[in-house]
Order: C-alpha cells, then structure tokens, then sequence
C-alpha cells in the first residue's frame, strides 16, 4: 500500500492560470474557484503520473462509477484527498479509503452534536483523528476491515481504511513528488494530453520516499465508524 502527496505551494510555483484551464477542460467540468480547479488538476495529474511512472501502467482513463473514481482498464485502486496545500492519493490492489486534513481550530463540539456524537474535551487533533477516518470510509464505500491514522507532517493528519485485513502500518510507503525547479517545463506538468499519450520526460517528476518509521502513529480510536 502506498501513499503519494505532493505541496502544490512548491510544485505550482510556475503553474499559469492558462495551463489549468487547458487542463480542466480536457473533463468537461466547472468550478467555483480556481483553488479548487487547481486541487483537482493535480490530483488527476498525480494519479495518472504515479500510475505511469511508479506502476507502468500505461492505460490511465478515468471513470467515475457511484461518485467514486477508478482506472477504466487496470485493476489498480486509488483514492485522492487535499487539504490546504497537500494533494494526496493512496494506491493499492484492493479498495482503499484516504483523507488527510490539516489541524485547524474549529467548532468542534457544534460539528459531533451534528453528528449525534456526545463527547467532551475534544482536542483538535483528536477530532481529525476521527473526522479523518470517517471521511476515508466514506470513499472506501465498504466495510472497513483495517485502518490506519497518523501525522503525515506537523500540520496534517492522515488516515488510509481498507476493506482488507491488513497491517498497514508494516506495509505502508509514503512518497513525496516534486518539481525540479531548474529543468521543469511547467506544460508538461500539467497538460493530460501529455500523460496520457505516455510522453516520459524523467525531469519531470521527482518521487521521494518518506521515512516512515519517523511518523507519529496512533492508536485506533475505539468510535463506531466501521
């Protein structure tokens, strides 16, 4: 199983309002502000690069099938999340569900007793424990079997469900894409039509591979979200 994010506040640098609406327009769909056509762009550019370039998978077509996104001709899974400046997606060959959120004040308690959830001295980061592990059920569309939720950075909290019985945790790699400054053509980075037709340029993306036994883990929250 493994994980693959990317900061669009360092890999949009040289990322033009122009590209992006070349880009969207390639799926036909509106937006109501740029962030979010942005968010979008680079999540489909993410899965389709990592598809490609990670996998070999050369068939990257994407259909949406009960509001859920999958690969029209592989069997590989996916599932894509962003939060502020973090774009993200998990991979694996069973079903999988991700969310990461960053760690912000909020009224907590207003949003539980929206959701009939009785519980007092809720820190942040434990309502994003949950918040996230339920939004990542919400994608998987299955029965959770086994999760996992941990601090993906100082800011974000991040939680994968599978439909599996599995150890995440022991099978989990964490990636991080960048952008080489000095040798990106900021087109190629964005341009679908480029990522489809398979035109490979190894400059283009650089994927690193995090540490993970440097992450901070948690302890599955004993809440009914299965």
């Amino acid at each position: 199983m493994d994980i693959f994010y990317l900061d669009s506040s360092e890999f949009l640098k040289n990322f033009s309002a122009e590209q992006s609406e070349e880009f969207i327009e390639v799926f036909g769909q509106k937006f109501k502000s740029e962030k979010r056509r942005k968010e979008h762009a680079l999540g489909r550019f993410l899965v389709k690069t990592v598809a490609q370039s990670f996998y070999g998978e050369n068939n990257t077509e994407i259909e949406i099938k009960k509001s859920k996104p999958y690969f029209t001709n592989n069997d590989l899974n996916f599932s894509i999340s962003h939060s502020r400046n973090i774009v993200l997606a998990g991979f694996d060959t069973h079903p999988l569900g991700v969310d990461v959120e960053v760690i912000k004040e909020r009224k907590i308690q207003d949003i539980l007793a929206h959701m009939n959830i009785k519980a007092d001295n809720v820190t942040p980061e434990l309502f994003y424990r949950y918040w996230t592990a339920y939004e990542a059920k919400i994608k998987l569309q299955d029965r959770i079997k086994s999760s996992c939720t941990l601090k993906l950075l100082p800011e974000f909290i991040l939680s994968i469900v599978s439909n599996q019985s599995l150890d995440i945790r022991r099978i989990l790699r964490i990636y991080e894409l960048k952008s080489p400054s000095a040798s990106t053509n900021p087109s190629e980075l964005i341009n679908l039509k480029l990522v489809n037709a398979s035109i490979k340029n190894e400059n283009t993306v650089v994927i690193q591979e995090i540490n993970t036994a440097s992450l901070e883990f948690f302890e599955p929250l004993n809440l009914n979200i299965a």
